[in-house]
């Protein structure tokens, strides 16, 4: 089995999103948003969350809890919660060119909580109004497809979050990620915005000349309990056809004014899309660092321009370092070290002041300073470096780039790489006259051919002669 095709989108009924999926089975590789197959039934999570796919796990393994949406093994609930009541609200079979095709609906609801407000009506009667006096919670439809042998090749899951009967909150993305049982998490993730409920509906009846209005009476016999029209939950069954009829159009109405609201925050760094970062990025002229969470991503747009006033500057240069390669690193001005004859420096020579600067020989006596030579602390005057090379260091325009320490799993092609893109990447936070270069520590680094040398292996060995 596979899962394939995860995607989120706005319900046109507000404050509600439709979450979809798909289980198939035996296919060849697909395409990137298709995980590893899956032995026979999958044991699937949706997890939401607002503004990020970012849970907590690390800091707390059971914090994951608050953001399920949906567990394939604990829908439908059990029966014996006298609040919950599960209903099997459609189950059609339709036959079409691709074959046939079963669809089964399955809602559950709870009785309405004095606590959800009225204008929060998420595609439902608000309390006072419902006959039944129930609120829907979830809701999964589940089409399952049938090929000519009628053995299942398909079948596709749509989930109904209207965030636990309250309703999503307006104009805020929600990033819905689905999980497998045994699989790394992350690889399907979607991300949709819910709309608001203006009650255009209303209006729009309201507007209907009364005498229409007056003979607009719901069907005979037909009650929350004994119908709804076409089988849908969210249909009304205290109103005439005229009222919902004219109920889509307000849907749609609805849809777009909330969709003309969010126009005015598309510039909101908080509270944005997260598919719209880059843009925003690349309106300040930023590369976004794409593998981050999605909390750095905001922050980097965020402080983008200060940053940049940082450019050629000490702190500029460590931040860049830290964002480029992930080393916390240390920068030196190679000038300080160049020598220049007859300079006494503005001690004249004072060789005990601390704003000595002037130049000299070297004491060999001194070993602190033959000890600190190459070094951050190095005090040594050294002949001008005319070349660019990465020995090339002493001169008026070069500084030095000192990691602390690197990553121990780090094999030495791992740093080289590190160290490349972020001597490639000095025109972001140098001027353009100084160059850097990368001064890494002696010790050792780990190869992708080194070999351990213990009791198991010695240089008497064959394959070391």
């Amino acid at each position: 089995m596979r899962i394939a095709g995860f995607t989120a989108e706005a319900d046109l009924v507000g404050h509600r999103v439709r979450v979809r999926w798909s289980v198939l089975p035996d296919l060849p590789a697909g395409p990137a948003d298709t995980v590893e197959p899956v032995a026979g039934e999958p044991e699937l999570v949706v997890l939401a969350k607002a503004l990020d796919h970012e849970y907590g796990e690390l800091l707390d393994p059971n914090g994951i809890d608050d953001y399920v949406v949906y567990d394939s093994t604990a829908f439908p609930p059990a029966p014996g919660d006298p609040d919950l009541d599960v209903e099997e609200v459609r189950r059609d079979e339709v036959v079409d060119a691709e074959g046939r095709h079963l669809i089964d609906v399955v809602t559950v609801a709870r009785k309405a909580l004095a606590e959800v407000p009225v204008d929060s009506v998420n595609g439902q009667l608000p309390p006072d109004e419902r006959p039944d006096g129930r609120i829907e919670v979830l809701r999964r439809t589940r089409t399952t497809t049938f090929g000519p042998d009628g053995r299942p090749i398909a079948r596709r899951e749509e989930l109904l979050d209207i965030g636990g009967g309250a309703g999503l909150a307006p104009l805020v993305p929600r990033c819905y990620e689905l999980r497998v049982e045994g699989r790394a998490p992350g690889a399907l993730r979607a991300v949709a915005t819910p709309t608001r409920a203006h009650r255009s509906g209303r209006q729009l009846y309201e507007m209907i000349p009364g005498v229409w209005r007056r003979h607009d009476v719901p069907s005979a016999g037909v009650t929350a309990r004994t119908g709804r029209v076409g089988a849908i939950p969210e249909s009304r069954t205290d109103a005439g056809p005229l009222r919902r009829f004219v109920d889509l159009f307000g849907l749609a109405t609805d849809h777009l004014h909330t969709r003309a609201e969010g126009l005015a925050d598309l510039h909101d760094i908080e509270g944005v899309d997260p598919r719209l970062l880059g843009h925003l990025a690349h309106l300040v002229g930023w590369e976004l660092s794409a593998d981050r969470p999605v909390p750095e991503q905001r922050h980097e747009i965020r402080y983008a321009t200060t940053l940049y006033g940082m450019t050629g500057t000490k702190p500029g240069v460590q931040l860049w370092a830290k964002r480029l390669t992930g080393w916390d690193v240390d920068v030196v001005e190679f000038a300080e070290n160049v020598i220049f004859s007859n300079d006494l420096g503005v001690d004249h020579g004072n060789i005990d002041s601390p704003t000595e600067t002037g130049s000299r020989t070297v004491d060999t006596s001194d070993a602190a300073l033959l000890v600190s030579m190459g070094t951050t602390t190095d005090r040594g005057d050294y002949t001008y470096d005319t070349g660019t090379g990465p020995d090339d260091r002493y001169s008026s325009h070069t500084i030095g780039i000192f990691p602390r320490e690197v990553d121990a799993e780090d094999r030495a092609s791992d740093v080289a790489r590190k160290r490349d893109r972020l001597l490639a990447a000095t025109d972001r936070y140098l001027p353009a006259n100084l160059r850097a270069v990368v001064v890494m520590d002696d010790e050792p680094v780990r190869t992708d051919g080194d070999r351990l040398l213990g009791v198991s292996a010695s240089t008497d060995d064959s394959e070391f002669r």
